[in-house]
C-alpha cells in the first residue's frame, strides 16, 4: 500500500485553506483525495508523493517582513509574504507585481524574483552571526537553528537549500557554508516563467489611456458618444477596495453621462448619518 500524507484541518482557518489547497492539487494531479470527518471539520488524507510532502512542508508559511524584487531592475517592495500550495503571494508580491506590472509584461513574463527574508541584514553580518554560533551554540543543529523573526519550517527548507545536510551542526559548520547560507538568506532566487490565467488575476494592468477620457463624463476624447469605466481604463491600485472603488466611481459618472441625467448630491445632516 502507497504511503500516505494526513492533512488536519484543525480550527484556524489558515489550517482550513492549507488542507482545501493541498487537497485540490493533489486531485489536479490525477491523485485520490479522502475526506475524513470529525467534530472539528475532519482532515485530508492525499497521497504522499514528493509535490504533496513538499506543499505541506512550506504550504501556508507567513513571514512578517521580506524584501521582493525584479532582478535586473529598480523594482522592489518590502512587505508580508505568504508561501502558498502554488508559489508566493502576499502584500509585498502583490505590490511589486502591480508596480512593476508593465516592466515583467515586457520581459514576456520570464524574469527572475529575489527574496531576502532578513530586511536589513546583509550578507556579510549574516555569515559573521552563522560563523560566531560556532562558538555560542556548537552542539545544536544548523537546521533546528532559525533566525528570528524566521519560521522554523522555512528555516529549514533554506538551509536545505543551501546544500548544507540535515545531520550538520554549528560547531562543524564551515566558513563556505556559512557563506551559502547567508547568500540564500539575502537573495533567494525563483525563475519565473509565465503568468496565471487572467481569473485568477486580482488587478489588470493597461487599457485605455487616460489622457483620451474626459473624467467628468467618462466619454471618449477621440470618439464622442464612447464611454469607459473601471478596469477598461488604464487605472489600478495594488488590490482590494482602491479598484471596486474606481469601478463603481467611473461606472456612476459614466452612467449619468450616458442618460443624460446630471449627478444629484444630497448632504447628509448629523442625524442621518
Amino acid at each position: 500500500m502507497a504511503p500516505w500524507l494526513l492533512v488536519p484541518m484543525d480550527e484556524r482557518q489558515a489550517d482550513h485553506l492549507k488542507a482545501y489547497g493541498l487537497a485540490f492539487r493533489a486531485l489536479e494531479r490525477g491523485e485520490r483525495g479522502d475526506w475524513l470527518l470529525n467534530w472539528r471539520g475532519g482532515s485530508f488524507l492525499v497521497p504522499a508523493s514528493a509535490a504533496a510532502t513538499r506543499d505541506a512542508t512550506l504550504a501556508g508559511i507567513t513571514v512578517e517582513s521580506a524584501d521582493v524584487s525584479v532582478a535586473g531592475t529598480r523594482f522592489s517592495e518590502r512587505g508580508a509574504l505568504l508561501v502558498t500550495h502554488w508559489g508566493l503571494s502576499g502584500p509585498a508580491v502583490l505590490k511589486l507585481s502591480a508596480y512593476a506590472a508593465r516592466e515583467i509584461a515586457e520581459r514576456g513574463y520570464r524574469f527572475e524574483l529575489r527574496v531576502a527574508w532578513l530586511p536589513g541584514r546583509d550578507l556579510e553580518s549574516l555569515a559573521d552571526a552563522l560563523i560566531a554560533r560556532r562558538e555560542t551554540d556548537p552542539n545544536r543543529l544548523v537546521a533546528n537553528g532559525p533566525i528570528s523573526p524566521l519560521p522554523s519550517r522555512l528555516w529549514k527548507a533554506l538551509v536545505h537549500f543551501a546544500g548544507i545536510p540535515a545531520d550538520t551542526r554549528f560547531g562543524n559548520l564551515s566558513r563556505s557554508s556559512a557563506r551559502v547560507l547567508a547568500r540564500v538568506l539575502t537573495a533567494t532566487v525563483f525563475p519565473v516563467a509565465g503568468k496565471s490565467l487572467n481569473k485568477d488575476e486580482f488587478v489588470t494592468c493597461g487599457g485605455v489611456r487616460l489622457k483620451d477620457v474626459d473624467f467628468r463624463t467618462m466619454e471618449s476624447k477621440l470618439c464622442p458618444g464612447l464611454y469607459f469605466g473601471g478596469e477598461v481604463l488604464d487605472i489600478d491600485g495594488v488590490t482590494g477596495g482602491f479598484n471596486f472603488q474606481a469601478a463603481w466611481t467611473t461606472g456612476w459618472i459614466a452612467g449619468h453621462a450616458m442618460a443624460g441625467v446630471e449627478p444629484q448630491r444630497t448632504a447628509r445632516t448629523a442625524t442621518e448619518e
